[in-house]
């Protein structure tokens, strides 16, 4: 989530949709650009990622399953800075950098030049919270959201992998942990119910794709 003047309030900055299926050990990881034009209800023509001002959360669970042509059973909604609270709770994530990431807006040292660089190279890497949250914010890419949006669904899938191979003992204080850092209408109970229905399956089966798109050639209203 992301917040911007009064007048145009707050927008989902990211959004995306996770199927799971224990039985077959699969999870679909599918990513909605925020630019993505949709109707929405009792507005008109805007970006996807204008739903959450109009609406909140169910404006946008909403709009997903209209546009996916899927029932959305549950949400998360997580906001960047407390992502790296939940990245550090679970121990930091393991995930493979395409592309070295030198982003000065991402890691917010262009409005504070007197701030820590983060930079993050090429390869395999071991993510810390302020890490990962870079990992996922930047968009300084050829493609822009593409890439971004790509590696946030990897962000996902590290940080489901890391509570996966987790001890069943375990898992209680780390979801309580990282409960702190969502919103979201499963309860603790819930979530280690779901977890522990994936343990000793093997390796997860994960597909990963971004949702087909007819993007906004511009601002919409002041929107962005």
């Amino acid at each position: 989530e992301r917040t911007g003047s009064d007048e145009a309030g707050a927008r989902s900055d990211t959004n995306i949709v996770v199927y799971v299926d224990p039985t077959r050990n699969q999870a679909s990881i599918v990513s909605i650009p925020r630019d993505t034009m949709i109707d929405i209800d009792n507005v008109g023509i805007s970006k996807f990622n204008a739903a959450y001002n109009y609406g909140g959360v169910s404006s946008t669970i909403r709009e997903a399953s209209q546009l996916l042509g899927v029932d959305i059973s549950h949400y998360a909604e997580v906001n960047f800075e407390n992502m790296v609270q939940l990245v550090d709770a679970v121990g930091g994530v393991d995930v493979e950098v395409t592309e070295r990431i030198d982003d000065t807006d991402a890691d917010n040292t262009t409005d504070n030049p007197y701030g820590q660089r983060i930079i993050i190279e090429e390869g395999l890497q071991h993510l810390n919270g302020e890490q990962a949250l870079v990992f996922a914010r930047s968009r300084a890419f050829v493609d822009g959201d593409f890439t971004r949006t790509a590696n946030q669904r990897k962000l996902i899938m590290a940080l489901v992998n890391n509570v996966l191979a987790m001890p069943v003992t375990d898992l209680p204080g780390v979801i309580q942990g990282a409960a702190k850092c969502v919103t979201t209408d499963l309860s603790v109970t819930d979530i280690i119910s779901l977890a522990e229905q994936f343990k000793g399956k093997g390796d997860l089966t994960v597909y990963s794709a971004m949702a087909p798109t007819v993007f906004m050639d511009q601002l919409v209203d002041g929107q962005s």
